[in-house]
């Protein structure tokens, strides 16, 4: 195992498994066998579309803060939110929609939206710090973490916010918000 960039975090597979995006002091592009590194753009968070070369990420361009969206090739961007505390988005496994964090009201809370900006919905609702969501591989679930209880924990619920329970204690790094959930088959 090698490290490919200073900072390289949040790895994300293109959906044939020969690139990712990785978060460096940039976000950048990298064959899956660490060859052709290059700088795709600004942001943090990088989630690679399972069904095409969309990267959803966070940013802030000038005061334009929130959840982008840019293309692995071609570059240029898409803002679908515009929320300064919004990140760590996730896409669905369709590519229709993508779950992400928002501490709009004080807490980090989950939240969809549709992939073209439309149809923002909080999910969770508490006094509590919510973040990482993660689809499950059939859309069905979306696994999250949160401090509920004063002890870090994984949680599960329903992409409508329905059907929220815990599955089981994760201690957190003291930089949890640079950690990433993954739910595999």
């Amino acid at each position: 195992m090698y490290r490919i960039l200073p900072g390289d975090a949040y790895p994300s597979f293109c959906p044939g498994g020969d690139r990712l995006a990785v978060m460096g002091y940039l976000i950048y592009i990298v064959n899956s066998d660490g060859g052709g590194l290059r700088p795709l753009i600004a942001g943090e968070y990088p989630d690679w579309s399972p069904v095409d070369n969309r990267i959803v990420f966070r940013n802030c361009f000038g005061g334009d803060c929130g959840i982008w969206i840019t293309d692995a090739d071609a570059g240029g961007r898409l803002r679908l939110t515009t929320g300064g505390g919004d990140g760590q988005p996730a896409w669905s496994p369709d590519g229709k929609r993508i779950a992400f964090i928002s501490e709009e009201e004080g807490n980090f809370e989950i939240y969809v939206i549709n992939a073209d900006g439309s149809g923002r919905k909080r999910l969770t609702n508490r006094l509590v710090s919510d973040g990482l969501p993660t689809w499950s591989p059939d859309g069905q679930w979306i696994a999250w973490r949160s401090d509920e209880g004063g002890v870090w924990g994984v949680w599960v619920m329903r992409p409508d916010g329905s059907a929220k329970r815990r599955l089981f204690d994760a201690p957190v790094l003291p930089v949890w918000f640079f950690e990433k959930l993954a739910w595999r088959r």
